[in-house]
């Protein structure tokens, strides 16, 4: 288990909680929209995360990306 928490905040909003942060997927008629998942360890989140919440037939049409960090 990678400790994921998935929070339906909407019936077309979920929450998704990663270590130190929580990305979102808004699901629309068109598909889904993928906000800020940019975080190690995303894609396995977002994987199961949309297999939980009975989304994962859904294509991801867009990805949203409201800020960058410059780490090294």
């Amino acid at each position: 288990m990678d400790g994921t928490r998935n929070n339906l905040l909407h019936p077309d909003v979920l929450q998704i909680h990663a270590p130190a942060i929580n990305f979102y997927v808004v699901r629309d008629d068109r598909g889904l929209t993928v906000i800020d998942g940019g975080f190690i360890g995303g894609p396995r989140r977002l994987t199961r995360s949309l297999y939980e919440a009975g989304w994962q037939n859904e294509p991801i049409r867009g990805i949203v990306v409201t800020h960058g960090h410059l780490e090294d």
